[in-house]
């Protein structure tokens, strides 16, 4: 896996009034809040410690660690899945790879 060093992190609502800024734009900004799928961060699935260095400074080179993780299994899950699309089911198998995932409660 590719690492790109993306510089310090910036917030959207900057990003967004820079651009309004240089395009000349005349529009407003709303802010909605989070909506279902979004996230506040992304976390990491590789260790940053150990990149390899690029001819390029801002490129890393890393490898996932799959530890006891069998992904090709979840992926033929998912395909199963497609043909007979169960929201509940597809959850289900996304958890057991994303360990991180935690869902979202909307009322």
């Amino acid at each position: 896996i590719f690492i790109l060093d993306m510089g310090k992190p910036i917030k959207i609502y900057d990003l967004a009034k820079n651009m309004i800024r240089l395009s000349n734009a005349n529009v407003g900004i709303d802010i909605v809040g989070l909506r279902p799928g979004e996230k506040l961060y992304e976390e990491l699935l590789y260790d940053t410690n150990n990149a390899i260095k690029t001819a390029n400074k801002k490129i890393f080179i890393t490898k996932i660690d799959k530890g006891n993780i069998e992904i090709d299994k979840y992926f033929d899950e998912l395909r199963e899945c497609t043909h007979n699309p169960d929201i509940s089911k597809i959850k289900e198998i996304m958890k057991k790879v994303v360990v991180s995932y935690k869902e979202v409660k909307y009322e």
